[in-house]
């Protein structure tokens, strides 16, 4: 493998050494070499076997059989030489070459090293996104890629600076020319703002008047009205009270009725207990005498069966009692017939022998004797208990088999019932799985939403930052003004004063608070006059702090060393001494604290109900709550710069994104229905399994009880029979015994005459006599066994019908008592229903009167309804009049102030208006307080109604009007009849005059107001505003105004600088286009190079992974495929790669087995391969870690795609591999010269020969 990587230019990191000189291999030098060392090292030189130098050649035969060989060699020095055909190439030249044949050296796509396959399998998506670069030649725009990427992103920058300036010395441009208009038109704007604003007066005092006197004609009509209203009001008020008295007689009424009906639904309900208990009872004792009476049913047939099955054994054994009669009268008779064949010496002889045998075998005949006449009995009695141990184990084989057969059936209705289960387990873990899919997307949702929230409330906090920086500027120009026009303002509290540390500062922004912005003045008329000139200028809103009549508690001495740490907010504060009551008004006794610590024994330990601020912002309140820290306000305004915003934008456009996936997400997941009706019907064949479970065992369980009792009975018989057999077993062999001890006697005494007779033994004789007489004996045995059996099976059978008959008396009379139960309980309950009977007729009866006084109080209640509307109405009649009165009277006052206070501001601003009689200068200026109108105290007002005095009989105060007339004929008819709007009329109309800002006046009020309405006659309060938008347009043209007189020559220093920028932008513009398009064009190229190849990749190695993992098992093999982490530019992310073997879920490839991975990875690197197929593909012990049957697959698949075109060279140690090759190569060891050497074997003969 090195010398295959060596030739083809892999690098010497690559190999098994760290240098190219250490792969130059030193043979053993003879000595006699050593001594001619010098002289031929010249000629070692030259040879190629010079152990100074080494080298390697590879030959490549084309497709029409010329060669080209690749030769690389290195020295001592560590440098390559590279040659093709012996001609001596760079190496650029040389990697070319292999190229031109598809050998990649950079993407090895021409071998496997050892232990590359399972580097391959556990590879990162990044490592193969760069193997595939490398395979599809995309690596070798990386570095072009970069390079455009990052001067295009400069380019960009460029021309936006550019731009920027552009635009930024346009604006200047721009500004010089405006300033250029404003200079030539200040003088006619101001000549425009006077003869509007003298003749807006004119206008506003003529209306003036005219509503001063029709308002006081509506004030006496009005008075008229709400005493004739008071009036009709005192009546409706005593017949109210009447209709009241009515109403509460009649709830009294309904309530007792109510009472009543409660009562007896207590005593309904006290009985429902007992009714539903007692109904529980009949049916409980209802079922049970059911289910009695049911199995009193099965108890009856099973006695009638054993009763018939009793008679005919009765019958079966007198038969066979008659059977066994009838063959002893026929064995007697035969006995009698039988006749003696010996002769009379013979017989004597016998006889004689006879009694000689029994006088030696006297005391043996008597034990035999005794013995054979207790064999009968024994022998009965062992027959009798053997066979009712045979019949009650065969009676338990039965039943055995009926439970055998019912648990088989148990085992198969458990086996339905655990596929049953499996289903529902199945179906409820996808249902849950779904929930849980449906939860993870409603969490993952409101998490989504909150962050969505937060973000949308971040801008929108970038937004109020943005408008709170608009309003602090605002309110900076609006203080400015103030303090010009009025001499008294001071200014902001935060501009007055200051911490006297920096550390301070968060506390002390804390302890101010909403003060912060409050506005010190003088005193409160200035105040008033500030508060005036904002409404009218419509300027915002302000807190003002009047030192005249600000009132500040005194700060407590005490705290001042009250802990360590602890300091009065004042103390750390400096400011002006005139402004002392307001810093101590705004700070109080609240402490500035070193730490929480301090601060919280001051509240907590000591008890002072004091407000405490830490520095770092955390406040103690009075109340005992904690709030803050808000350390670092070094500003209570946030600022937000453009990119924070652009970056808060994109997150809000991706989760608004997610939430539009997870939606269409939640829709496909709406089969959980289905799922549900599935499981409904699944629980409803596990119900119906259960319940034949039930009776299944139920069934098992009597089984086993008939088992149960014929095991007692087996128990007890059992070791009797057993004992039975044994002591007749031993009584054999003992009569066995005694027999052959009185045989063996009689052989010698009748040996002459057995001789004589012709016998072997005298028994011989005597068992042809006694022959028919053992039959019969059998015979007779035989009849005794059967009559035995029948006589216990038909006591055993006995025995059990009396059971039986038991039984069905126990269920009668259980059934009796059942019965007489039942009739207890329901007699009780019969009579607890009739007792709830007569309470709800009794209730019914309640229900009827209670409606009827429900009836009677709902009559008298409309009628209280309704006088209380009529009340109702006439107040509100009487307070509309009253407020209507009183706001007329406002009115009248509020014109008359306003009229004084046009005046003196004319003479105080020196605007000329056309008289009639008298001057300004009559207008007197002491009484500066009526410049803000006066309205009527909320007081005066209550006390007014309370009392019910007649507003209009009080006199209007009036001031004075220094006897001036204004001369109105400059008026036009329209101004002159221009009728009041309902809005107007209420309205305090001293925000539009009074407050008239002398100082902002309007370019657009070049048309007489009047002149604008046609025919039409328009309303007081449209051409009031009229006047006035066109006086505050004016006045806001007027102060943008600030004429510039240097504008016109730096004008043209800056039109120069233009065109020197613009030149420069375009260039960058241009250079930017230029780099755009070559980078597009390098992308384009690096993106279609590179998924070209992965196309080709993910086409084929599903194929053929199927071919590695198919079997006659799995003829559809496995699955395999490759996906984008990054689809617009998959070559800068990772690329994943998944193999599913056959029949195994999806796992990740780290959780595969060695061999799974293996297989994995062969197919990746086949199908890389194929894209673009090297001649030669060099395979390192890519089997070692597969079973034999994965090593012929991949056998398989290499003979299956070997070709003229493709060579596959493998290094394996498996025989099931190298075995399929079309030859074989071995390396091994020559000791002779220290080197190796091979053998080849061409397996293609012995492939033939098969």
């Amino acid at each position: 493998m090195d010398a295959i990587s060596f030739v083809l230019g892999v690098k010497s990191s690559q190999l098994r050494s760290s240098q190219l000189r250490e792969l130059i291999y030193r043979d053993r030098v003879d000595d006699s070499q050593d001594n001619n060392r010098a002289s031929t090292s010249k000629s070692r030189v030259e040879n190629d076997s010079d152990p100074r130098k080494t080298w390697v050649m590879a030959v490549y035969q084309k497709e029409d059989g010329s060669e080209i060989k690749f030769v690389r060699s290195v020295n001592m020095a560590g440098v390559s030489e590279y040659k093709i055909n012996g001609r001596v190439m760079l190496y650029a030249d040389y990697d070319k070459a292999l190229q031109e044949i598809n050998i990649l050296v950079k993407a090895r796509n021409f071998l496997v090293f050892q232990g590359d396959v399972e580097a391959i399998a556990s590879q990162s998506p990044k490592d193969l996104t760069k193997l595939i670069e490398q395979i599809s030649g995309s690596l070798e725009l990386k570095q072009e890629y970069d390079r455009l990427q990052q001067e295009q992103e400069r380019a960009v920058e460029n021309s936006t600076f550019n731009f920027q300036r552009k635009k930024g010395i346009n604006a200047e441009i721009k500004q010089y020319q405006e300033q250029k208009a404003e200079a030539e038109r200040f003088e006619t704007l101001q000549e425009k703002k006077s003869d509007l604003l003298v003749n807006y007066l004119v206008w506003k005092l003529f209306h003036i008047e005219r509503n001063i006197t029709t308002t006081e004609e509506t004030i006496v009509s009005k008075t008229d009205t709400l005493r004739a209203t008071n009036e009709e009001l005192t009546v409706l008020e005593d017949e109210l009270k009447n209709a009241k008295k009515e109403q509460a007689v009649a709830q009294r009424d309904a309530y007792r009725k109510e009472r009543s009906i409660t009562k007896s639904e207590k005593a309904f309900n006290e009985l429902h207990p007992d009714a539903l208990s007692l109904d529980e009872k009949v049916s409980h004792v209802t079922k049970k005498i059911k289910s009695m009476k049911s199995n009193g049913v099965l108890v009856k047939e099973t006695y009638n069966q054993q009763n018939k099955s009793v008679s005919q054994q009765k019958q079966e054994l007198t038969q066979m009692e008659k059977a066994a009669n009838k063959f002893e009268e026929g064995a007697k008779a035969q006995e009698e017939a039988q006749g003696i064949t010996l002769s009379q010496n013979d017989i004597v002889l016998y006889s004689s022998k006879k009694e000689e045998v029994a006088l030696q075998t006297v005391i043996q005949s008597q034990e035999l004797g005794q013995l054979k006449r207790n064999l009968r009995t024994w022998r009965e009695e062992d027959s009798r208990l053997q066979e009712s141990v045979k019949e009650l184990s065969s009676k338990k084989g039965r039943l055995t088999e009926q439970e055998q057969a019912l648990v088989n059936h148990q085992k198969k209705v458990e086996s339905h019932m655990a596929s049953v289960l499996q289903d529902q387990a199945r179906t409820q873990h996808e249902l849950q799985n779904l929930d849980n899919e449906r939860l993870r997307i409603e969490k993952t949702e409101i998490e989504l939403n909150e962050k969505l929230s937060s973000t949308l409330n971040q801008l929108m906090e970038a937004k109020l930052d943005q408008r709170e920086s608009e309003r602090e500027q605002k309110l900076k120009e609006t203080l400015s003004s103030l303090k010009r026009i009025f001499p008294g303002v001071h200014g902001r509290v935060t501009d007055l004063c200051k911490p006297t540390q920096r550390k301070y500062d968060a506390a002390i922004s804390v302890i101010l608070g909403r003060h912060m912005d409050a506005i010190i003045v003088d005193r409160q008329k200035t105040a008033i006059d500030c508060i005036q000139l904002l409404r009218e200028q419509r300027s915002g809103h302000a807190t003002f702090l009047p030192l005249d009549t600000l009132s500040a508690k005194p700060v407590n001495d005490r705290l001042r060393s009250v802990a360590k740490g602890a300091r009065l907010a004042v103390d750390v504060v400096q400011y002006d001494e005139v402004l002392e009551t307001a810093i101590y008004y705004v700070c109080g006794n609240a402490l500035v604290c070193d730490t929480m610590e301090v601060a919280k024994h001051v509240c907590y330990d000591l008890g002072h109900q004091v407000k405490a601020v830490a520095l770092d912002g955390t406040v103690f309140h009075k109340s005992g709550l904690i709030t803050g820290g808000q350390s670092g306000l070094g500003s209570s305004i946030r600022r937000w710069d453009e990119k924070v915003v652009d970056d808060l934008k994109r997150r809000r456009d991706t989760m608004m994104a997610q939430l539009n996936e997870l939606s269409k997400t939640k829709k496909r997941g709406e089969d959980g229905e289905t799922l549900r009706s599935e499981l409904a019907g699944i629980e409803s064949k596990l119900a119906f399994a259960r319940e034949d479970l039930s009776a299944t065992k139920r069934n098992i369980g009597e089984i086993r009880e008939q088992i149960l009792l014929i095991n007692t009975e087996l128990t007890e018989k059992g070791p009797k029979a057993e004992k039975s057999a044994r002591d007749l077993a031993d009584r054999e062999v003992e009569i066995s015994r005694i027999d052959a001890q009185i045989h063996k006697i009689e052989d010698e005494v009748f040996a002459s005459l057995c001789r004589k007779i012709g016998v072997a033994n005298i028994r011989e004789y005597e068992e042809l006599k006694l022959k028919r007489s053992q039959e019969l004996s059998e015979k007779r045995s035989k009849f005794e066994t059967v009559l035995s059996k029948m006589r216990n099976q038909l006591s055993f059978e006995t025995r059990q019908l009396d059971e039986t008959k038991e039984r069905v008396s126990r269920l009668e009379n259980m059934i009796t008592t059942e019965t007489t139960t039942l009739d207890k309980y329901e007699a009780q309950r019969d009579e607890i229903h009739a007792q709830q009977a007569a309470i709800q007729k009794e209730m019914e009866s309640l229900k009827n009167e209670l409606d009827a006084a429900q009836a009677a109080y709902q009559i008298r209640s409309e009628k209280v309804s309704a006088f209380k509307k009529q009340v109702s109405q006439k107040n509100k009649q009487v307070d509309a009049l009253m407020k209507d009165i009183g706001a007329k009277e406002s009115l009248v006052e509020k014109l008359d102030s306003e009229r004084s206070s046009i005046f003196r501001r004319c003479k105080l601003e020196q605007i000329e208006l056309p008289m009639e009689r008298g001057s300004l200068d009559d207008v007197s200026l002491e009484e500066v307080e009526s410049l803000r109108p006066h309205t009527s105290s909320e007081n005066d007002m209550d006390i007014d109604m309370e009392n019910g005095v007649a507003v209009g009989s009080q006199s209007v105060p009036r001031s004075q009007d220094w006897k001036i007339t204004v001369d109105f004929s400059e008026l036009d008819e329209d101004q002159r009849q221009a009728l009041p709007s309902s809005s107007s009329r209420g309205r305090d109309t001293s925000s539009s005059s009074s407050g008239i800002d002398m100082q902002r006046l309007s370019l657009q009020s070049q048309d007489h107001p009047s002149s604008q309405g046609g025919a039409d006659v328009v309303t007081v309060e449209q051409m009031e505003n009229e006047f006035l938008d066109r006086l505050r347009l004016l006045s806001e043209e007027i102060d943008r105004l600030a004429p510039n007189m240097k504008a016109i020559e730096r004008l043209d220093g800056v039109e120069a600088r233009l065109r020197q920028t613009d030149k420069e932008f375009n260039a960058a513009r241009k250079s930017a286009r230029t780099i755009k398009e070559a980078f597009s064009a390098v992308k384009q190229e690096r993106y279609d190079r590179f998924h070209t190849a992965f196309q080709h990749i993910s086409e084929k190695i599903d194929e053929i992974y199927k071919s590695l993992t198919r079997s006659s098992a799995f003829p559809m093999g496995g699955t395999a495929y490759l996906s984008l982490e990054d689809t617009e530019e998959p070559y800068l992310d990772g690329i994943r790669y998944h193999a599913m073997p056959p029949l195994k879920r999806f796992r990740d490839m780290d959780q595969l087995s060695g061999g799974e991975k293996t297989m994995a990875a062969l197919a990746l690197l086949f199908a890389i391969h194929s894209y673009r197929p090297s001649p030669f593909f060099v395979l390192d012990e890519v089997d070692a870690a597969l079973d034999n049957m994965n090593v012929s697959r991949i056998g398989q698949y290499l003979q299956d795609h070997a070709s003229a075109n493709l060579q596959f060279i493998v290094i394996s140690l498996k025989n099931s591999l190298y075995e399929r090759g079309q030859g074989l190569v071995g390396i091994y060891r020559d000791q002779g010269i220290n080197s190796s050497k091979t053998l080849t074997l061409a397996l293609d003969q012995f492939q033939n020969e098969e």
